[in-house]
């Protein structure tokens, strides 16, 4: 049940977001908004037996201004609704930590793991690219306009030697909104999800889904090696108005990835 003053900050919110956003704009406008950093790739695997170290690319991408750059790394996880999960590590090394990159100029950063064996289960990191809030002009002075500090958390893995994904699907449900389920990766490489679908039969109705559009919320999200991820998809309104999802059905879930071999996970269900 919503309180009155639950009802009275909502309908202030629209109010403040517009004075906020008023407030921004003249900011944005009557002050010099100072650009920050590109980084690339945003995603890099490195395989130990092709070389030990990977390069980084940080551009400067204002070109009147220096700006300080800190770079650091992240033991990096997902949980199973997709959520970070960093801590911190002293794996990997950097070359340069941290450095003042001149307006307009790029840099390389060499990244490299301490150990130089391959793991037996991918490795997976943030590299953390940060723009150092510091005067660099050396005059010590306030400035009038709007800063805006860049971060970038870009994935970084190390490769087994022979990297394979391998996909199972678990703890299916169906009810008149949604399908839920659970997929495990049993392999010791990370894959992106690829050609999804999903098959409905219910008497004599057929209905299939798998333009990727439609399961955008599935469609390349990444799984990590050994781990689990839960998924919902929102049945669409033509569909919920067609089949009775209380009512006895098959359903087929077609899930392929990346590094699967291009052989897609298949889960053939009898619902109820």
């Amino acid at each position: 049940m919503r309180t009155y003053h639950q009802l009275l900050s909502q309908s202030k919110t629209s109010v403040i977001d517009i004075l906020f956003g008023l407030i921004f704009t003249i900011l944005l406008t009557s002050s010099k908004v100072h650009a920050g950093i590109s980084v690339s790739p945003l995603s890099a695997t490195l395989n130990l037996k092709d070389g030990r170290t990977h390069l980084l690319t940080v551009s400067n991408t204002n070109p009147s201004q220096p700006v300080a750059i800190r770079v650091k790394a992240l033991a990096w996880q997902l949980d199973q609704q997709g959520k970070d999960i960093r801590r911190p590590t002293n794996d990997l090394v950097f070359f340069p930590m941290q450095f003042i990159l001149p307006g307009g100029a790029r840099r390389a950063i060499r990244i490299g793991p301490r150990d130089h064996i391959a793991p037996a289960l991918e490795l997976s990191y943030r590299v953390m690219v940060q723009e150092v809030p510091v005067d660099l002009q050396g005059k010590n002075q306030v400035h009038t306009g709007v800063k805006l500090i860049t971060s970038y958390a870009t994935a970084f893995y190390i490769a087994p030697n022979k990297p394979q994904s391998k996909l199972a699907i678990t703890k299916t449900t169906v009810n008149q909104k949604q399908l839920n389920f659970t997929l495990i990766n049993s392999g010791n490489a990370h894959t992106h999800l690829r050609k999804l679908s999903i098959m409905i039969l219910q008497g004599d109705l057929e209905y299939l889904i798998d333009d990727p559009q439609a399961l955008k919320s599935i469609y390349n999200e990444n799984l990590l090696s050994k781990a689990q991820r839960h998924f919902t998809y929102f049945w669409p309104e033509a569909l919920r108005k067609s089949i009775d999802m209380q009512a006895p059905m098959v359903l087929t879930l077609t899930v392929n990835c990346e590094s699967c071999g291009g052989i897609p996970t298949v889960l053939n269900a009898n619902i109820p």
